[in-house]
């Protein structure tokens, strides 16, 4: 390998990696000032003014609705039991087994 090649894949690493630096500087400042312009904490507040029960209005709470977390994961508990274990099995279409349903063409199976 020549001196002029070696230089020139040098530096086209170098380059590259700058590049790279470079554009992950700008979308972390890009990051610290969508965080500063858009504050959690300004927006609570503006919206805690905003949604303020009225007279005559229920407003649930978020604590109040942790049964229904605790609903669904009983659901999603039991769904997976009564579907079975996972598996690691692969998926046959069913049929008979020595043709290999995902190629086109019918392939005998010669490891039973």
């Amino acid at each position: 390998m020549n001196i002029e090649a070696y230089t020139y894949s040098i530096l086209s690493s170098v380059l590259g990696i700058l590049i790279v630096f470079i554009a992950l500087i700008v979308l972390s400042v890009m990051m610290v000032v969508l965080k500063r312009a858009f504050d959690r904490n300004k927006v609570k507040a503006e919206s805690a003014e905003q949604d303020k029960p009225k007279d005559g209005m229920v407003v649930q709470k978020e604590e109040e609705l942790d049964w229904l977390t605790a609903a669904v994961t009983a659901y999603m508990v039991l769904e997976q039991e009564a579907s079975g274990a996972p598996s690691a099995e692969n998926w046959n279409p069913g049929g008979d087994e020595r043709i290999d349903p995902w190629v086109s063409t019918p392939v005998l199976r010669t490891h039973v």
